[in-house]
């Protein structure tokens, strides 16, 4: 089963066209061994890029957060105008935008543009909610003397303010 919850919004690129960004959700999987792991000592270095599923205990639920998701830019070279978008890494320091270096126009029919001036689109931003919690295995499935082990994660957009500590979890998740 799945939940699919849309929200409209423009890509501040051509705001006659608003777009809609749908968040699918996958619900009551079975476990399965190509992508359940039985504790959190269990997730390795091959996982990484892969969705996996782990059950926890919320030990730390962190602030309500926002950031801004995307930005649009628009080119100010001479006959150039391409409009582009750069997206936030959830991996860097205060989720930074990347600042564009060189326009990314060129391509199908296009000639390459060099062009190193933009301007930002007005309105052409996408601000999103993310809030971290930690994760914590159950002391009940570890075996003596085994010190549990945590993992970070950020929750985004609807899953936002959905837990607390204390909170037994079982998610999947996209191992970055």
């Amino acid at each position: 089963m799945g939940i699919v919850k849309g929200e409209p919004h423009t890509d501040g690129c051509n705001s006659s066209h608003p777009m809609t960004r749908v968040h699918a959700r996958l619900v009551h999987l079975p476990p399965h061994m190509s992508c359940c792991r039985p504790s959190l000592s269990s997730i390795v270095a091959s996982d990484v890029g892969k969705i996996i599923q782990i059950s926890g205990t919320v030990v730390r639920a962190g602030a309500v957060q926002m950031y801004e998701s995307t930005r649009a830019y628009r080119c100010r070279e001479k006959g150039c105008g391409h409009a582009f978008v750069v997206y936030a890494d959830l991996e860097q320091v205060n989720n930074a935008l990347p600042v564009p270096l060189v326009c990314p126009a060129g391509g199908a029919g296009r000639d390459s543009c060099k062009g190193t001036k933009f301007d930002v689109i007005p309105n052409g931003s996408v601000h999103t909610d993310y809030q971290e919690i930690k994760i914590q295995e159950a002391a009940s499935r570890l075996g003596i003397g085994t010190i549990p082990r945590s993992v970070l994660i950020k929750l985004q957009h609807d899953l936002v303010d959905t837990c607390q500590p204390g909170d037994d979890i079982v998610g999947m998740f996209l191992n970055q």
